[in-house]
């Protein structure tokens, strides 16, 4: 799909020469041998070379982006986020008067996307009128602000959401919370569909495949895996099944009109065993369910490969002799207590630190409907530290074909300025149409989460509601 992982992450290192294609021989599937012949149908991942570099759990997971002049560190925002939960003593300007603001006292923020928005939205002031962005150009927009100020914008995907086997529309409502001393330049998730390319092809074993954006899956053999519109024209493959993986480099994708049969999908025959991890969390709770969630990432894919999902004493990770350095595994361990989770995520190779501590919960969240509205309000009493706090809602209108999605991620110094406890989607922005609001009789789903980065760990807290509607 269109979505990429929630953080970015950097490629982690591995060393020494590894082969990636296994074949079958005798009665073990998974038993290899480098003198063998290989399946002239199955592409060979080449040898990786030694770059002197040993693997390093530490290796930095996310990016530390480039920050404005004056900005506060992402530590010192989360502590300040995670002290204004407990104490309203500060003064609501003191977080943003600085070197975020120039020297007449005001900031100008630019929003871009990559597809011309329905609306683009902005108040300066947390209770300030709703004014349009100044238009630079169809994807560009740019404002002046003064102090906290939110920022609404509203796109449409046409025909890129599948559900069901059907195209449907989809109507995203994007809006933050920021201050002069976050940064400057915003980047909505307004982006084109991707490229109408297909693949066809069959997987001999029940499972999953993943090319490009797009994982399908079945729990039947001897599948037909049909049809990944793609944006690019190379890809990695991903295949899985309950016990081993594949990955095929370089899938050369068709381009537009056509639909090519790809050789044979077996994992047995040309992929690895999995590894077998063992995961814990030191501070987890009696009345909490854990549980593991792997994913894998290389540079070619669009989104993230499932691997494994399930507990914690026998998780299935992919080995080292099918990983590039260039590839990204990663291990959630989350804890689950009625709506409440609580989730770590890691890079993670084999032999890595495998003992996780889960990041404190959301205290006293709630959500609550305005009455005779479909105003979804979220609020809390107190949040762990965290660079931002998101509510997300998604749902259908009263149009079938067409599919609502609903954000709002106000930032660490802005939770600080304004000191609020509770926050909401905003649907009385002037201009803003019947057809991008939630249809409450249809079932829906709302989660508040926290959000925390360091270099080599993401921590969320969630609180995920689903609603059946009211009939």
């Amino acid at each position: 799909m269109r979505k990429l992982p929630l953080f970015t992450m950097l490629a982690v290192a591995l060393s020494g020469p590894l082969l990636g294609c296994f074949e079958q021989l005798d009665d073990d599937p998974w038993q290899s041998d480098p003198t063998s012949p290989t399946d002239p149908t199955d592409p060979v991942q080449p040898m990786i070379p030694d770059l002197g570099v040993e693997p390093s759990q530490d290796t930095c997971l996310n990016p530390t982006p480039s920050a404005p002049a004056g900005a506060s560190s992402s530590s010192s925002s989360s502590s300040s986020s995670s002290s204004s939960s407990s104490s309203s003593s500060s003064s609501s300007s003191s977080s943003f008067e600085g070197s975020g603001l120039d020297a007449t006292g005001s900031a100008t923020i630019q929003i871009h996307m990559e597809i011309a928005p329905a609306q683009v939205m902005v108040r300066d002031g947390v209770t300030a009128a709703w004014q349009p962005a100044i238009q630079l150009s169809p994807t560009s927009f740019e404002a002046t602000v003064h102090g906290p100020y939110m920022v609404s914008v509203v796109c449409e995907y046409v025909s890129v959401v599948r559900y069901l086997g059907h195209d449907i529309d989809e109507w995203e409502t994007w809006q933050v919370g920021r201050t002069p001393d976050d940064a400057h330049d915003l980047v909505a998730p307004c982006v084109g569909p991707p490229g109408v390319n297909g693949m066809g092809g069959t997987m001999v074993q029940a499972g999953q495949v993943q090319l490009g954006g797009y994982v399908n899956s079945s729990t039947d053999p001897d599948w037909q895996v049909i049809e990944y519109p793609l944006g690019g024209m190379d890809h990695d493959l991903i295949a899985t099944t309950t016990s081993g993986i594949l990955v095929r480099r370089g899938v050369e994708v068709a381009r537009y009109g056509e639909t090519p049969t790809m050789p044979l999908i077996d994992v047995a025959r040309s992929g690895a065993p999995f590894t077998s991890a063992m995961f814990a969390a030191t501070n987890a709770t009696a009345g909490e369910a854990l549980a593991a969630t792997v994913h894998l990432t290389t540079p070619s894919t669009a989104t993230l490969a499932p691997i494994y999902q399930g507990p914690l004493a026998a998780v299935n990770v992919a080995p080292s002799a099918v990983l590039r350095p260039v590839d990204v595994q990663t291990v959630i361990v989350s804890a689950t207590q009625g709506t409440s989770v609580r989730s770590l995520e890691r890079a993670f190779r084999a032999g890595w630190q495998d003992t996780y501590t889960l990041p404190a919960p959301i205290t006293g969240g709630q959500w609550a409907i305005a009455a005779g509205t479909a105003l979804q309000t979220a609020s809390w009493t107190a949040l762990p530290a965290l660079d931002s706090l998101v509510v997300h809602i998604a749902g259908g209108t009263a149009s079938p074909a067409t599919h609502v999605r609903q954000d709002l991620d106000l930032s660490a110094a802005y939770l600080a300025a304004t000191q609020v406890r509770r926050a909401a989607i905003d649907t009385s922005v002037p201009g803003y149409q019947d057809a991008w609001r939630l249809d409450l009789a249809l079932p829906y789903t709302r989660t508040l989460s926290a959000l925390h980065a360091s270099c080599h760990e993401n921590a969320t807290s969630s609180i995920t509601e689903t609603v059946a509607g009211t009939p």
